[in-house]
């Protein structure tokens, strides 16, 4: 893919983030992914098992973020939480691949810095 063919999808997928944003896209502009991220938090809902639609291959849900008390260095604190949920097709995906690709976004939700390297 050329540097033109990249300003092109970088402004589509911007203009189809900015109609989904305010509910204007069609049914078949969010038709042919291979994956989904779905969240519940915004209704309150800590943890829930995700279903792929089909021809997807995997789906990430991600739950609300709520302050929990964690052991750390010796003491009880209050840390921000956040429960993800990963479905995948194990016809399509192994549970290995698919582990190290969770472990990867708790890494990345954990230490955002990361994203710059």
């Amino acid at each position: 893919m050329n540097s033109k063919q990249r300003v092109i999808t970088a402004l589509t997928r911007k203009g189809l983030a900015e109609r989904a944003h305010k509910g204007q896209c069609a049914l078949d502009e969010l038709r042919g992914s291979t994956f989904t991220l779905t969240n519940l938090g915004m209704f309150g809902i800590d943890a829930f098992t995700p279903l792929i639609s089909l021809p997807e291959c995997a789906i990430l849900g991600v739950g609300r973020i709520k302050t929990q008390p964690v052991w750390v260095d010796g003491r009880v604190a209050g840390r921000e939480m956040v429960w993800l949920s990963l479905t995948f097709d194990h016809r399509l995906v192994d549970g290995g691949p698919a582990a190290r690709f969770l472990q990867r976004v708790v890494q990345l939700v954990e230490k955002p810095h990361l994203l710059m390297a």
